[in-house]
């Protein structure tokens, strides 16, 4: 008669746990090694920098004395904006801006205007009702501000 050995397979189970685990990770190694890593901005230095410089105009524009004023007056149907009082008519320049987060669409940019008393009156009556974004985007005396409310039109 002849004898069969009956070895364990153990040793072959392990060897093939091992070589799979080490296929896996040079898989992925691989896998990785292809993905494109590109930034979120190609110019993310610049952008940084107008970042900052848009903190800087927000700081100034809160550190005023009397700053910037923005209101809703329901009774007239207006958005009132009420500009430091030192500013006369004509020296105060920049961009109004109500911006509609539900509805692109419906966003609206106009000068600043500002008449005598350093005041300018925006209409709402083209607005649609509900919670608007106010950004005044402004330049006084060499300088840069800005200011952003939420206004809500009834």
């Amino acid at each position: 008669m002849t004898e069969q050995k009956s070895g364990s397979s153990w040793g072959i189970g392990i060897w093939a746990l091992y070589g799979g685990f080490v296929l896996f990770v040079l898989g992925m190694v691989l896998f990785a090694s292809v993905q494109s890593m590109d930034l979120v901005e190609s110019d993310y230095y610049m952008k940084g920098q107008k970042y900052q410089q848009q903190i800087d105009r927000v700081k100034r524009s809160q550190a005023m004395e009397h700053p910037l004023e923005a209101s809703y007056d329901r009774a007239v149907d207006q958005i009132v904006l009420r500009f430091p009082e030192a500013s006369s008519a004509g020296t105060v320049s920049g961009t109004v801006t109500l911006f509609r987060p539900s509805d692109a669409d419906r966003d609206v940019t106009l000068p600043v205007q500002t008449d005598s008393d350093a005041k300018q009156y925006l209409p709402t009556q083209e607005l649609a009702h509900g919670m608007w974004r106010l950004k005044v985007d402004w330049r006084w005396n060499e300088r840069d501000y800005y200011l952003e409310k939420v206004i809500f039109i009834e």
